[in-house]
């Protein structure tokens, strides 16, 4: 089994990067951003010959800038916010033929940049913020035709020579070359706002508006798209790149429909960078000639893009599918109201069982009391002469009268046999006649 991905971001990781990460050279991205990483990036990172992403930014990171030059496939790299030592540009910003994003803010760099850094083909974006970057910034009239960011604000720089229309991505705010021009160079010393968030369009559409809780397809179709979330965990290097996006609903596409899957279309929404630096799409995906899916199909899309649409779209990088319910019968997503509604339901239900319960154990309590003065009331019957309970009257003596022991012993025989009538609640009963009472 090789290892590929090494993904430790936000961990809180500590310590220092070990050198035996140099030798696992089949790696293709390092994520070990956001943590509070020490000490020095080790030497031979360099023999990471696979690299395509390395993530070391937010750290607290020390040492020298690593040297990466010969890795040849590496496209993204961000190392910003560390304490390395201060350095001139390094020279492999202009050697690797595969870079197309430098992130380094806060890295210490100094001196100027090389003419070289903006020939390259495939560059897109060059964000140095924050650094020491000093004397004349030559764009030069050779630079890449898909340059879409070059991002230098807060350094030391004085001047820009070249660039013609790339000056429109050339961002300087916060040097002296501002500062001296004031409003001459506004569209360079200006921060410009974030980019439109990507949607699929349907401009093309006569129709725009679609029945509850339906949308409206790339193809005009008003139906009830399988609906989740797409969290690439590798950046795109321009996301104003509309292209970029065409061509994954156009894969997505494609692999259903080579899956035997009917769908009809792919639709993108709310494009963003998430606070942990990953790409967050929203997804539609709408069933071909009817208004939903089947409980099968919806049950194959899931499976689909939960494994078996890597490999496809493994030009966008890894990726995390959070799905939002589908309910195969109306074709309808569960939206966070009808989950409340699902919820108030089943609380309610559980009120009324419980409600149900107490009422079943209260009706059992009473009667099981009922049963226990049934049972006292044979056992002890004067317990019963209450006449508030309705228990009956005690019987009454008028002008009670006190007799010995002896008195008592001489009118029963001495308790004989002969006089006892039977056996009560307090033992025998004796007949006998009282002097006393006569």
């Amino acid at each position: 089994m090789l290892m590929i991905h090494v993904l430790f971001d936000n961990n809180n990781l500590s310590g220092t990067i070990p050198s035996s990460l140099g030798l696992m050279k089949t790696l293709e991205v390092v994520r070990l951003d956001r943590n509070s990483i020490t000490g020095p990036i080790p030497n031979n990172i360099n023999n990471l010959t696979n690299l395509k992403e390395l993530h070391l930014s937010n750290n607290k990171l020390n040492g020298p800038l690593p040297n990466l030059t010969g890795m040849e496939l590496l496209s993204y790299v961000d190392l910003s916010n560390n304490s390395f030592d201060p350095l001139d540009v390094p020279p492999w910003f202009s050697t690797l033929t595969s870079l197309t994003t430098i992130v380094m803010d806060n890295a210490r760099i100094q001196n100027s940049l090389l003419h070289d850094l903006f020939t390259q083909s495939q560059i897109q974006i060059v964000q140095l913020r924050n650094n020491f970057l000093n004397g004349t910034v030559d764009l030069g009239t050779d630079y890449g035709n898909i340059l879409r960011r070059v991002d230098l604000q807060n350094n030391k720089i004085e001047d820009v020579l070249g660039g013609g229309e790339q000056q429109s991505h050339l961002i300087l705010a916060g040097n002296p070359y501002c500062d001296k021009r004031g409003r001459e160079s506004t569209h360079i010393c200006a921060i410009p706002p974030p980019p439109d968030s990507y949607s699929t369009p349907t401009s093309n559409c006569q129709q725009t508006d679609c029945s509850f809780d339906q949308k409206l397809s790339p193809r005009c179709k008003c139906a009830y798209p399988y609906v989740g979330t797409l969290i690439f965990l590798f950046n795109f290097s321009n996301l104003m790149d509309k292209s970029n996006y065409e061509a994954l609903e156009n894969k997505m596409t494609d692999h259903f429909q080579s899956q035997g899957v009917p769908v009809d279309s792919v639709a993108l929404h709310d494009v963003t960078i998430c606070s942990n630096n990953y790409l967050q799409i929203s997804l539609q995906i709408f069933p071909s000639r009817t208004e939903n899916f089947t409980r099968s199909s919806s049950y194959k899309i899931g499976y689909i893009l939960g494994s078996g649409m890597h490999k496809a779209l493994e030009d966008f990088g890894s990726y995390i599918f959070n799905v939002r319910g589908y309910d195969c019968a109306e074709g309808k997503a569960y939206t966070s109201k009808s989950k409340n509604i699902l919820v108030i339901i089943g609380a309610s239900i559980g009120v009324f069982i419980l409600a149900v319960a107490m009422i079943a154990l209260v009706v059992y309590a009473a009667r099981m009391k009922r049963k226990a003065q049934r049972v006292v009331e044979r056992n002890k019957p004067f317990a019963s002469w209450d006449r508030i309970k309705g228990g009956g009257d005690a019987p009454r003596i008028r002008g009670p009268k006190w007799f010995s022991f002896d008195e008592l012993k001489r009118s029963t025989n001495n308790f004989s046999e002969a006089n006892s009538i039977g056996t009560g609640s307090y033992g025998k009963v004796h007949h006998l006649v009282l002097i006393a009472l006569i």
